[in-house]
């Protein structure tokens, strides 16, 4: 209660700690972009193997559908960050980042077409391109 109270003394005082995700990776090109690249380099690693997070308990009874939504809300909620802060207007960005998200997405499959025991599914590019879209759209909708 007490760091709450005190966050909002400051904030009243015109002291501003933290703004938010958005304002804070738009501020930051090279964090922005290098956690989006880290962000797909961590997609493309778990594309290359068979059974992915398949090892964790509970994990294997989230519907692989959502699954591929979620991952892909954070990619394109990255990508849209990435563009806001080199400069691209909120419009732009949202657009690049939906485009860069479904194309991903499509690498993404055809990836897996190359993995043993992995298959390329355009139902799974459907449901990437959807969390590319949700990260997106959140991205768009907060305050700069």
């Amino acid at each position: 209660m007490f760091l709450i109270a005190g966050y909002q003394d400051l904030m009243k005082m015109g002291i501003k700690i933290f703004d938010g995700p958005i304002s804070f990776l738009a501020k930051r090109p090279f964090l922005s972009w290098a956690l989006t690249i880290i962000y797909a380099g961590i997609i493309f690693y778990f594309s290359a193997q068979v059974n992915p997070l398949g090892y964790i308990p509970g994990f294997v009874t989230i519907p692989a559908l959502f699954k591929h939504v979620m991952e892909y809300t954070g990619l394109g909620f990255l990508l849209f960050t990435g563009f806001l802060s080199i400069g691209k207007g909120k419009k732009a960005s949202l657009i690049l980042a939906l485009i860069i998200a479904a194309i991903y997405g499509a690498s993404d499959e055809i990836h897996q077409y190359f993995v043993p025991g992995r298959v390329c599914d355009i139902v799974d590019w459907a449901a990437d391109s959807i969390g590319g879209v949700i990260g997106s759209l959140f991205g768009f909708s907060q305050k700069k």
